[in-house]
Order: structure tokens, then C-alpha cells, then sequence
């Protein structure tokens, strides 16, 4: 029974994303392993009923929760419709239309129409004159062109039937394709893209990877981040869920900016169109950090004294009134 719990447990916490991709790693080992061991063989037949247990474990997790959402819905005497889209899964929702916002960006690249960032703070904070994500672009690129000739001879060693094996290469040249369609299209948002601050909000915004409105008064403090990520989240042992790495590649551009947030289920942020609380800390990546937590610190001892002006002018009333 606790096995069981457990297994839905692991599903409940992975992506669909995971979950396909975790089968399609399955099903290629052991048919590596068919081909390494043929004593094995019996086994390739196996795969498919694990790769079953996965994708339906997944699916059944995710109905009763989109139930639970409808129920919730009726309760609140939704129209019928809306009852109805509660039990699509928000990540799935929010994935879709991450892909489509992506894709449109690069047929607007196609058309080399300019992008119109988002910015509403008057103080602009660059993230992308020192990020590395052209030299990450170029990696990628080189990637993908090797990919499909390895593929290739990959498919050709492990799959005898020539059906499959057609098919095989078509679903890689689809999804190389598809990959280097949404790359270019998060390139096109994010080349022009900054972060900004005013006198209430810190704007963070990072494509469509990314978008807070944090207000000052939400921040606890903010400091230059020197550590190494890694290493600081296994120091400090934080879960997945207790920060967010706001960077326009993590694996390279590393977090210089460490903004810890006030325990509050009030703010909101988007992670990938997926509307979920703000986490503790936020790991920041821009250009200069001393300047940017310098004008960050600024703007809260700012925000500071106006509450407590604020505060004081409200005490001077209430007390009037009562007096009067």
C-alpha cells in the first residue's frame, strides 16, 4: 500500500513533460539492452506494460484532480463551461499556450518584426548585455545538426524493421525542428527584454519563462549573490518549490542577485504561463549586481518611509477623530 502511495506520489510531482519523457528513455533502453543481450528478448515486450503503468498512473492522478477542481467549480456556481475546462490540467493549459506564445515569436522573427518589451518600472535592470546566451544559442545549434546525423546511425543499429526505422528519423527531424522553432522564438522575446522597478513594484520579466510583479513592501531583503547555485541550495537544503531562478540560461548565466521575499500567499507569480504562489527567494542574473542592489535597497528604505508616513498620518487622524 505505501509502495502504491508512493508511485502516485512521484507521478503527482512530475510533468507531463517527465512523464513522456522518463517512457521514451524506457523504451529505448531496453531495446538497447534487447540488442546488447539478445537472451533478452523476452523482456521487450515488458516495456510497454511499464511504460503503461506510467502513463496511466499519470492519467488517473490527473483525473481525479481535475474532478476535484470541477466539484470545486459546481460549488461556486461556475457556468457550465467553465466547470467543464477546470478539469483540463493547469499545466497542461499553461503548456500549450507557452508553446503557441513561443512559436508566434518566431514567425514574428520571420517577419523581422521588433519586439516591444514588457517594462513598466521606470528603472530598467539589463540581464542580457553580459548573458551568455548567444555562445548557448551557437551550442544548441551545433547540438541539434549533430543530433540528427548520430540519431540516424543510432536507429539504423537498433531498429531491423524499415517502417519503424522511417518513422524514427521523421519524429527526430519533427522534433529538431520543433526545438530550434521555439529557441528562436524565445530569442526574439527575450533579446530586448529587462527587468524594471518603480516606487511600489520590482517587475521581473524573462520571456515568457518568467513574469512577477513583486511589490517592495513583499521584500524582505537583497543582497549580491557570490555563491555557487548548486552548492547554496544543498547548503541551505531548500526545495524546488522555495525559489526560482530568474536567468536567460541557468546552466551558464549564474545568479548574482538573491532576493528573499516576506512569507506572503498574497503574491503571484507566472512560471511559464502557470500561475503559482511567489517563492521565498528569487536568484536573480543581470549585469551589474552591486548597482542592482543598490538601486533595489534604495527604492525599499523609499517605500519604507512612505508606509511609515503613511502609518503615522493615519495614527494623527484616528486620534483627532476619537478626541473630537
Amino acid at each position: 500500500m505505501n509502495q502504491g502511495i508512493k508511485h502516485f506520489d512521484f507521478i503527482l510531482q512530475r510533468s507531463w513533460t517527465e512523464v513522456l519523457g522518463i517512457c521514451f528513455c524506457v523504451l529505448l533502453t531496453l531495446r538497447i539492452l534487447v540488442k546488447i543481450f539478445p537472451r533478452l528478448d523476452p523482456i521487450e515486450d515488458f516495456r510497454f506494460h511499464v511504460v503503461g503503468l506510467l502513463f496511466l498512473s499519470k492519467c488517473i492522478v490527473e483525473a481525479w484532480q481535475g474532478f476535484a477542481r470541477s466539484r470545486q467549480g459546481m460549488r461556486k456556481n461556475l457556468p457550465l463551461s467553465q466547470i467543464l475546462f477546470e478539469f483540463v490540467p493547469p499545466p497542461l493549459v499553461s503548456t500549450c499556450r507557452f508553446h503557441y506564445s513561443l512559436c508566434w515569436g518566431f514567425f514574428q522573427w520571420l517577419q523581422r518584426k521588433k519586439h516591444v518589451a514588457d517594462s513598466p518600472g521606470h528603472t530598467s535592470i539589463d540581464f542580457m548585455k553580459k548573458s551568455e546566451y548567444g555562445t548557448a544559442l551557437v551550442m544548441l545549434f551545433l547540438m541539434l545538426f549533430v543530433e540528427v546525423p548520430i540519431s540516424t546511425l543510432v536507429f539504423g543499429a537498433i531498429i531491423e524493421d524499415p517502417i519503424e526505422r522511417h518513422w524514427a528519423h521523421v519524429l527526430v527531424g519533427v522534433l529538431s525542428a520543433y526545438t530550434l522553432m521555439l529557441v528562436l522564438g524565445d530569442r526574439w522575446k527575450i533579446k530586448a527584454q529587462h527587468h524594471s522597478l518603480d516606487n511600489e513594484f520590482l517587475y521581473l520579466r524573462c520571456a515568457d519563462r518568467f513574469k512577477g510583479d513583486i511589490p517592495l513592501t513583499q521584500i524582505k531583503r537583497v543582497e549580491v549573490f557570490r555563491d555557487e547555485f548548486v552548492k547554496w541550495k544543498f547548503k541551505t537544503n531548500q526545495a524546488k518549490e522555495t525559489y526560482q531562478l530568474v536567468s536567460p540560461i541557468g546552466a551558464i548565466d549564474k545568479p548574482n542577485i538573491l532576493i528573499e521575499l516576506v512569507d506572503s500567499p498574497s503574491v503571484s507569480v507566472w512560471r511559464n504561463f502557470l500561475k503559482t504562489s511567489a517563492p521565498k527567494y528569487l536568484l536573480l542574473f543581470v549585469d551589474d549586481a552591486p548597482s542592482t542592489k543598490l538601486i533595489i535597497s534604495e527604492a525599499l528604505n523609499s517605500a519604507k518611509q512612505i508606509s511609515a508616513t503613511y502609518d503615522a498620518f493615519d495614527e494623527v487622524t484616528s486620534q483627532a477623530g476619537a478626541s473630537a
